[in-house]
This record gives C-alpha cells, structure tokens and sequence, in this order.
C-alpha cells in the first residue's frame, strides 16, 4: 500500500518551474492526441500534461462519474465511491491513450529522469520500459497467463469483476505494461 501511496501523492506533486509551463502548453486545440472526455476538445502532446488536464479541467467538480466517451464504469446512477477510486479508474483511461499507437505519440512516462529516459532504445517514437522495471519469475508468468485469459471474450466477465485491484495494480511501475495491456483486453476504447 505504501507505493500506492508513494504514487497517488507523486502524481499530484509540483513540477519544477520548467516543467509545469512545458506540461501546460501540451495542451492545445489542433494537436496532438484527443482527450477522451465528453464534450473536450483539448489534445493532449504529453503524458504528463494529460494528467493535468483531466484532473484540473475535469475532475475538480464534485461529482463522482467518469465521463470518459467509451466508459460506463462510474455513471450517475453507480457513482464512484470516493474521488481516490474515482481518479484510479481516470488513470486505466490515461494508460489506454499510453499505450494507444499515433502519429504524434505522447511524451514518454519516464521523461523526468535522466537515467530512466536513455536507459531504453525507443522504436516509433514511443519509449519501451527500461529492462530493470522488466517483470521475471512468476509475476512474469502470472501476467501472461492473465494477458492470455483476458483475450478470451469468455472470460471477461469474471475478470472484470477485479477490474479495480487490477486498475491499482496498473500504477505500479513494473505491472503498468502488463496490467494496462490486460485492462485494454478488458475494455478496448472505440475511437469516434
């Protein structure tokens, strides 16, 4: 729970000065990837400016549904229970649009350090994960059984009823890939 933690108050953290401004001016009308939310017509350039976006633009009210095109998670007749879950289940939308290949990619997740961004070749654009965040052994087998399973349209339906542990489990830096992959089986998001 500490990592939870650790990453729930990091992703909130302030940029320095620099950065802010670069995550700010990310978003643009006319550029860049769509924000997914109803009646946005921001694009997104950056991961990060992504995040800002849709926790300052919209998810600052109080009202606790995801308003997401393709989603009917949290609606107003099942409204999140908190705002934490309502922001977890934000954060599975974010790593589809991640994770969703494009012509102008979004900046890379491991862009604010130095030794994360040249520790891995990027193909297209788009950074892979640096081979010490590589899953080995049994969590390595266990994903790719879960992987496979969630391919199966059979099985989708018990495993969405994990949908949320599995929605924590994607903010950890080593499951991210992995669990963002098998989520994306779970939902795949229809581009309008």
């Amino acid at each position: 729970m500490f990592w939870m933690r650790a990453k729930l108050i990091s992703s909130h953290a302030t940029y320095p000065s620099g950065m802010a401004n670069d995550a700010q001016s990310a978003v643009a009308v006319g550029s860049g990837t769509p924000c997914g939310w109803t009646n946005c017509s921001q694009r997104i350039e950056a991961a990060e400016a992504l995040h800002r976006h849709l926790a300052e633009a919209h998810l600052n009210d109080t009202t606790m549904i995801c308003k997401w095109r393709t989603c009917s998670k949290y609606t107003e007749s099942s409204p999140a229970p908190s705002k934490a879950a309502l922001m977890r289940h934000v954060r599975l939308h974010e790593q589809q649009i991640k994770s969703t290949p494009s012509n102008k990619p979004l900046g890379h997740i491991y862009q604010h350090s130095s030794s994360l961004s040249q520790s891995a070749p990027s193909h297209g654009g788009v950074q892979s994960v640096p081979s010490h965040l590589e899953l080995l052994g049994i969590p390595l087998t266990a994903s790719v059984l879960l992987r496979n399973l969630a391919t199966a349209q059979q099985n989708h339906a018990v495993l969405m009823q994990y949908e949320d542990e599995l929605t924590v489990l994607a903010g950890h830096p080593r499951l991210e890939k992995t669990v963002g992959t098998i989520l994306s089986e779970l939902r795949p998001m229809k581009f309008v």
